[in-house]
């Protein structure tokens, strides 16, 4: 007997019609997992940092601030300071 070739594709067409299709769909969005939770982390660390590199910076200027305003004080150091 001679298999009828369309017959036999018809009863593949709905695999190939609704299941390939939907199993596309099915890991396009599975590849979209949530990477909320790894955001916020790196999120974090860079907020801690920042805050970090703030102090320091009011530091550091804290520090050449109270230097000059010495120097402007000092009658040693007031003339050269003030120029």
């Amino acid at each position: 007997m001679k298999k009828n070739s369309s017959f036999y594709f018809a009863k593949k067409e709905p695999f190939m019609r609704y299941i390939i299709p939907g199993l596309a769909i099915l890991l396009f969005f599975c590849s979209c997992k949530d990477n909320s939770e790894n955001s916020l982390t790196v999120y974090r660390v860079a907020e801690e940092g920042l805050q970090q590199s703030n102090k320091n910076i009011a530091l550091s200027t804290n520090v050449v601030y109270h230097e000059i305003e010495e120097k402007t004080q000092a009658p040693e150091t007031r003339e050269v300071a003030m120029r």
